[in-house]
């Protein structure tokens, strides 16, 4: 399973059938404080994080995350569309797999990813 983390109902929706027209099984979750909860749970081979968020910016929600001993381990992918080197710079340290730049990808690449950490577990 592959969480999407987003404050925006419409972009996480849209990437949850995405991965599902993929058979890749997804779930959204709106926003940092609501995955984190939804993660007490549930244990995704995957996270695609939003960056800019409300309350909980994504690079907020994965300092807490790889910081998390039984959650550091899942692999992050941050989503965004600004275009920033330093911030994905930033997010790479804080431990993000890589970036999607919404607009700017094919769905391909996102199944591709989802498929390259899937036979890593």
């Amino acid at each position: 399973m592959v969480l999407v983390v987003d404050d925006d109902c419409d972009i996480g929706n849209l990437l949850v059938v995405v991965l599902r027209s993929a058979e890749i099984d997804g779930h959204f979750e709106r926003g940092g404080p609501a995955a984190l909860a939804w993660l007490q749970e549930h244990r995704p081979i995957l996270i695609i994080l939003d960056v800019n968020m409300p309350g909980m910016s994504g690079l907020e929600f994965l300092k807490i995350l790889k910081s998390d001993p039984a959650l550091s381990h899942i692999p992050v992918v941050m989503h965004t569309a600004l275009d920033d080197g330093p911030l994905v710079s930033y997010a790479k340290d804080l431990g993000a797999v890589g970036t999607l730049f919404k607009g700017r990808y094919q769905i391909g690449e996102i199944t591709n990813m989802v498929n390259a950490f899937a036979l890593l577990k």
